[in-house]
C-alpha cells in the first residue's frame, strides 16, 4: 500500500484524493459504495493532513479491516 503514497498528494484535488483512496481500498478487496464515497469526501479527506491519514482514519471508523 505504501507505494501508492510515495508521491506527494497534499496538493492533489479532492476528486483525485477520492480516486486514490478508492484505489487503495479496492486493491485490498474493499469497494466503496456511493454513500461511502460521499462520506469520505465530506468528512475524512478535507480534515486529514494527507491521503494516507484519510485512509487510515476511514478504515478505523468503518472497521474495514474486519470486512475484508
Amino acid at each position: 500500500m505504501s507505494e501508492i503514497f510515495d508521491a506527494d498528494t497534499t496538493d492533489v484535488s479532492l476528486v483525485h484524493k477520492i480516486a486514490l483512496v478508492s484505489r487503495v481500498l479496492e486493491a485490498e478487496g474493499l469497494v466503496l459504495t456511493a454513500e461511502m464515497r460521499r462520506d469520505l469526501e465530506a468528512n475524512y479527506l478535507p480534515k486529514a493532513p494527507d491521503t494516507e491519514t484519510a485512509v487510515r482514519n476511514y478504515r478505523e471508523i468503518y472497521d474495514l479491516d474486519n470486512l475484508a
